[in-house]
């Protein structure tokens, strides 16, 4: 009984983040500039969550999500710190803690690289050729990499 409520809060937590990401989405897309409130809070949420689960049910997947989010929060935020916020800024960094947390530690690859690649993708269709100095909105392709690699865990395997 109470793995199928873990479970079903699971599912809520999902929900939740989907719709925070999208809004973050939108806001990336129109003013290139995230709500920072949203964003922490969507992340304070999904680590409550995990935290949670590993302290009172030692889940194996709110640890993999505690890891992962730990791992790429940590690496991002490494990132920032070395380019000064000129190739991503401390909401890209939340946004991949919120992907760790929400994917865990053996699936950040493939979000990653949906990330990653549909990013590349959409910059080459935009701007005809790879240029540096282009701003691209971020966040609809974390989103994207979120998401896709939930559909695909939960459904797929």
């Amino acid at each position: 009984m109470v793995v199928y409520c873990m479970e079903i809060l699971y599912y809520i937590l999902i929900i939740i983040c989907f719709f925070s990401l999208l809004y973050l989405s939108w806001q990336d897309i129109k003013s290139q500039e995230i709500s920072r409130n949203i964003t922490l809070g969507t992340v304070f949420l999904a680590l409550l969550f995990n935290s949670i689960a590993l302290l009172f049910y030692e889940s194996q997947q709110a640890y993999q999500a505690l890891l992962g989010g730990l791992f790429l929060g940590g690496g991002f935020l490494l990132c920032v710190l070395i380019t000064k916020e000129k190739a991503l800024g401390m909401g890209d960094v939340y946004l991949f803690l919120l992907m760790g947390l929400l994917v865990g530690l053996e699936n950040i690859i493939l979000s990653l690289a949906i990330t990653v690649f549909s990013a590349l993708t959409y910059s080459l269709f935009k701007f005809k050729k790879l240029n540096l100095k282009q701003k691209i909105p971020f966040v609809p392709f974390i989103t994207l990499g979120i998401f896709s690699t939930i559909i695909i865990v939960l459904f797929l395997m």
